[in-house]
């Protein structure tokens, strides 16, 4: 089963048919300003860098036993944080990026 064809088959029949449930999804703002926030922090390199170094900084009131789950207290306040962690765990944001470790390593070289 070529199941990357069968989704993206899948996907033009929800969105050809005009979906209601496309339609409800169109029409949250806080989600699709989510997604502008998303998309200008991943086209610029600066702003993917430092998102990154504030996540790992403030990812620390959220780490339970070396993973991020049942999200309590003040950060419920992110609410699309607690309805994914209500159900299951996130994996920290590692220490040091992939480019820092990368750097660390050709150094040693």
């Amino acid at each position: 089963i070529d199941i990357p064809r069968l989704l993206l088959h899948l996907r033009g029949e929800i969105t050809e048919n005009g979906s209601t449930a496309v339609a409800q999804v169109k029409k949250r703002t806080s989600e699709r300003a989510a997604f502008k926030v998303w998309r200008i922090t991943m086209t610029r390199p600066w702003l993917y860098k430092l998102s990154a170094r504030l996540g790992r900084l403030f990812q620390g009131v959220l780490i339970r036993d070396g993973k991020i789950g049942e999200v309590k207290g003040i950060a419920r306040l992110a609410t699309p944080l607690t309805a994914w962690t209500s159900d299951r765990d996130l994996r920290p944001v590692e220490r040091q990026s992939f480019r820092d470790v990368w750097r660390a390593s050709l150094r040693k070289s």
